[in-house]
């Protein structure tokens, strides 16, 4: 799977996800293979989420294209 920076997407920090807050752990999935997951939180600025964002989808085996 390949995903290209441009089409990720940050939410504004008065959308309702950011909210509550909320936090994901690792879970295995039907095939045992773990998935990692990462926490965002409202306070977070727009680089640290994409950041996050990467690296957890780095960890899960996405192959990340720069389009710039």
């Amino acid at each position: 799977m390949t995903v290209k920076l441009n089409d990720l997407k940050v939410l504004p920090p008065d959308h309702p996800i950011y909210n509550g807050g909320f936090k994901t752990y690792p879970v295995n999935s039907s095939k045992n293979k773990k998935v990692h997951l990462t926490e965002l939180r409202s306070e977070m600025s727009d680089e640290q989420i994409m950041k996050n964002l990467l690296e957890a989808l780095k960890k899960n085996g996405v192959e990340v294209k720069d389009d710039k």
